[in-house]
């Protein structure tokens, strides 16, 4: 049988804790690693996000200004010509009539 002292304790208690101290800062550091890790994947896809949103915000922007611009040219361009309809399922297909002249009506 072995009988254990009272200094063999205490050397197997220090290399036990000496051991534990090991893993636990171990443990620590690869959780730091992995933290900064995901903080930097995390801000470069925030970038990434905020320039998609930025450069849309411009798209749409820029669709807004061409709007107003064609609603301008348009509210400021000379009168255009009547629409000639040709009223295609009636009777009286070979009458044509203008939008001032609507088509007559069946009694």
């Amino acid at each position: 049988m072995n009988q254990f002292t009272p200094k063999s304790l205490e050397n197997v208690a220090a290399q036990a804790k000496e051991q534990y101290e090991g893993l636990v800062k171990a443990g620590q550091e690869q959780t730091v690693k992995q933290f900064e890790q995901t903080a930097t994947a995390a801000k470069e896809q925030f970038e990434k996000t905020a320039a998609q949103l930025l450069k849309s915000y411009e798209d749409l922007q820029a669709t807004g200004k061409a709007n107003v611009e064609a609603l301008i040219a348009s509210s400021t361009s000379p009168p255009r010509a009547p629409r000639i309809w040709a009223a295609r399922s009636s009777p009286m297909a070979s009458r044509r009539w203008t939008s001032r002249s609507p088509p007559a009506r069946p009694c």
